[in-house]
């Protein structure tokens, strides 16, 4: 099961009709995570006149925090795929689109950037994920979306003098606010520790 952050949209007028607005982070829990948010006016109405106005802004944001298990250790990003969202809606004229994971940012634009961008990357410790598009009825923003596939590898140090440095193994992300508080994996483990403890003080006969 992939568990998805849905997160809360912006279309500021009174006639949403108009306009749709989504953003996702889907994925944890597997070693491909995805980071997605599309903003768009539907036809007739990417322009005035229309009756009644469309809204003036359309925005969709999300967030989340990920992790990855193990200590903390060179690793590798890579980026899978990446396209202007559901549609292909392209952000042109005043729309704008983004996605990024920890210090590392992706825009479409006008163009989306090639597949198969791979970077140094720090396992074992929370890195943010964000997706966003924002699009306006001004100029020539119709609308705008991203739609970022991601992977993290573990670091393999290859064959001196004759392969290079690359991406090992796929590591799994996580969510980090799903995952238990360190006192609440403390407290399980002291409740095995003494279950453990209680059995071999009191051992259960078998006979045939």
């Amino acid at each position: 099961m992939k568990p998805a952050l849905i997160a809360l949209v912006s279309v500021l007028a009174a006639s949403p009709a108009f306009a749709t607005a989504i953003a996702t982070i889907t994925g944890f829990g597997t070693t491909e995570v995805e980071a997605f948010a599309d903003a768009e006016y539907a036809p007739p109405c990417d322009f005035p006149p229309c009756n009644p106005p469309p809204p003036p802004t359309v925005s969709a944001s999300v967030a989340a925090v990920g992790i990855t298990f193990g200590p903390v250790r060179q690793g590798f990003l890579e980026v899978l795929t990446i396209d202007g969202g559901v549609n292909g809606l392209i952000g042109g004229g005043v729309s704008q689109d983004l996605a990024s994971v920890d210090v590392y940012s992706f825009s479409c634009g006008i163009l989306c950037g090639p597949p198969g961008i791979i970077q140094p990357f720090m396992l074992g410790v929370p890195f943010d994920i964000m997706a966003s598009a924002n699009a306006s009825t001004a100029g020539f923003g119709s609308g705008a979306g991203i739609d970022l596939h991601f992977s993290l590898f573990e670091y393999n140090p290859g064959v001196p003098g004759i392969t290079n440095p690359g991406p090992g193994n796929a590591v799994i992300v996580y969510d980090e606010a799903t995952l238990p508080e360190p006192s609440t994996w403390l407290l399980c483990g002291l409740g095995l520790a003494g279950l453990y403890w209680r059995r071999m003080a009191n051992p259960i006969a078998i006979t045939g």
